[in-house]
């Protein structure tokens, strides 16, 4: 959803997990840029959602998804017993990392960082508060690797610096 600050797409979401029946979902799933957001959900909330969002005036992208929300809970533990499988091979990081905009120490055990793993399934997006963090930390330049160029049209809206220091690799 784009063109909503964040208080109005919280609202939104509120208002349509009061709409729907018990049990339903709706949550910011994803904060990408000062007006745009992901919002995930289970299917009656989030076409509840998509009906206050367009009535507000909103840009949406289409597509419901429970990543990053609540709904996640249940596989994060089946997911973090799959990680624990690589636990041997993993060794410390060798430089600082990022997840969900929390620096992540180079010498962190990586039972913690499996942990920290598991953890982001379940846990909103962070993708505007990442590339702030990153900046801050001094970040020279910065890679995109897909089919598409999506994160560095975010990014634009979030640092025009990083922006331009940012490549796109086709992969």
């Amino acid at each position: 959803v784009t063109g909503l600050d964040e208080a109005k797409v919280q609202d939104l979401c509120r208002k349509a997990v009061e709409a729907a029946a018990a049990g339903e979902v709706c949550q910011v799933s994803g904060y990408l840029h000062k007006r745009g957001f992901l919002v995930g959900g289970t299917k009656l909330a989030m076409e509840g959602f998509q009906k206050l969002a367009k009535s507000a005036r909103a840009m949406q992208c289409k597509g419901q998804s429970a990543v990053h929300t609540v709904l996640m809970k249940p596989a994060r533990e089946r997911f973090k017993a799959k990680l624990r499988d690589f636990l041997p091979r993993m060794s410390r990081p060798r430089c600082t990392i990022f997840m969900s905009s929390r620096p992540v120490d180079w010498n962190t055990d990586p039972e913690i960082v499996l942990e920290l793993l598991s953890e982001e399934l379940a846990l909103p997006l962070k993708w505007k508060e990442s590339v702030e963090a990153l900046s801050r930390v001094g970040l020279e330049d910065l890679f995109e690797c897909g089919p598409s160029k999506e994160l560095k049209a975010i990014l634009k809206r979030i640092d025009a610096d990083v922006w331009s220091r940012t490549c796109n690799v086709e992969v």
